[in-house]
């Protein structure tokens, strides 16, 4: 048994692959960006991806109003830092009438809503082994990706369903390129499982409902992006 983030034990197969800082965490980054781009998602810009401490991922989950929800480790161990601007493009008259003009930006019944939002970083808690930090990061990623496309208003059990279904796929991938390494396999079975068998109603009953329509749409990249393409332009899963 060995000892790694602030005091949490691994076991000596997690030892063997932890993932300490940012840098050791780059290839596998790169490793699961390439996921999502096979799965037909690409991402417009790569966000940085950053190891930090519980008290530096906590901060900034207060700050972007996530505390946590009871969720499992892909809620309380990442974080995608965005920010979202909204504006409602609209000009009135100044006081006094006349053709003098000014900028209004609080909203205005009726007026259409512009969201653009900016991906700053991807944060994901040191110290893990290999498959979670991987987990963690193609979870953290599908909020990116929705950001990135100015997606700011899901129904949180919707984006955290589809979020961790794309944490179960990339397991699923990796459970599949490890035939020669049996140990790994139990350690990415078990982290599936996980998901697969979580009680809560945000990120477990989410994901079942994002799993079960990517099966219905026959699953692989065309099942991923047809159930992602209906979200994005209904806000549900259907």
């Amino acid at each position: 048994m060995g000892s790694a983030a602030e005091g949490h034990d691994l076991c000596l197969l997690c030892t063997s692959s932890v993932v300490i800082d940012t840098k050791d965490a780059q290839p596998l980054y790169q490793e699961v960006i390439a996921f999502y781009r096979d799965m037909g998602m690409p991402l417009p810009t790569i966000p940085p991806l950053l190891l930090v401490d519980g008290k530096t991922l906590h901060e900034f989950s207060g700050k972007e109003g996530r505390e946590s929800e009871g969720g499992p480790v892909f809620h309380i161990r990442g974080l995608c830092l965005a920010t979202v601007h909204r504006s409602i493009p609209s000009i009135v008259r100044s006081l006094g009438g006349g053709i003098n003009v000014k900028t209004v930006s609080s909203p205005i019944p009726g007026a259409t809503e512009t969201v653009r939002c900016k991906v700053s970083a991807i944060l994901v808690y040191y110290g893990f082994p290999r498959l979670l930090t991987g987990s963690i990061i193609a979870h953290e990623l599908l909020h990116a990706y929705m950001r990135l496309r100015n997606i700011a208003k899901l129904d949180p059990q919707v984006e955290e369903g589809l979020a961790q279904l794309m944490a179960c796929l990339w397991l699923d991938q990796q459970h599949g390129r490890l035939e020669s390494q049996p140990e790994e396999q139990r350690l990415s079975s078990y982290f599936s499982f996980q998901i697969r068998e979580d009680k809560s109603q945000v990120y477990g009953e989410g994901f079942r409902i994002a799993y079960d329509q990517y099966q219905r749409q026959g699953g692989g990249s065309r099942g991923l992006v047809s159930v992602l393409d209906s979200v994005i332009r209904t806000g549900r899963i259907s």
